[in-house]
């Protein structure tokens, strides 16, 4: 039982001198233990969920889409663009 005890002193005399950074090891190795966890699950997910669907892409509706890009390029054509005229009788006040 005296040989276990010396056998622990130095090392209980380590782990009390530095316990702040015993502690600050463990918490920084279980958080990354768990973020590692979380992202194989999270990936491993995905890749069954993704594998499964397929696209649906024409099930949209697109005449409304259409209406707006008409709607856009009739009201900003180039014919119906007004004449841009500056003001006149201004004069610019940086000039000497």
């Amino acid at each position: 039982m005296k040989n276990l005890k010396n056998l622990f002193k130095p090392i209980m005399k380590f782990i009390i001198k530095h316990n702040l950074v015993v502690f600050i090891v463990f918490i920084v190795t279980g958080l990354t233990i768990a973020i590692y966890y979380l992202n194989i699950s999270l990936s491993a997910s995905f890749e069954t969920h993704t594998s499964d669907t397929t696209s649906q892409i024409n099930l949209v509706d697109f005449t409304p889409y259409q209406k707006v890009n008409n709607l856009v390029s009739n009201q900003y054509s180039v014919d119906n663009m007004p004449e841009v005229t500056l003001p006149t009788g201004r004069q610019n006040p940086f000039a000497e």
